[in-house]
């Protein structure tokens, strides 16, 4: 959940990462870039970004 509890970040078993408005209840954006399920997600403290961590073991951060 992101620091100002407006966005719900959930990780996919097929790499994908939703970002969900949680106040609608709808998706706003699809992140693709891992190739395994996501294990791990963290908002920046401001928000802006968030970090992914995956099974394809890999890390990456988003700057949407």
């Amino acid at each position: 959940l992101s620091p100002d509890n407006k966005t719900l970040l959930c990780g996919l078993r097929d790499g994908q990462i939703w970002a969900i408005d949680v106040k609608l209840g709808v998706l706003r954006e699809r992140f693709t870039g891992h190739t395994g399920k996501i294990c791990d997600i963290a908002f920046s403290p401001d928000g802006q970004n968030f970090a992914s961590a995956s099974v394809d073991k890999t890390i990456r951060i988003w700057e949407p």
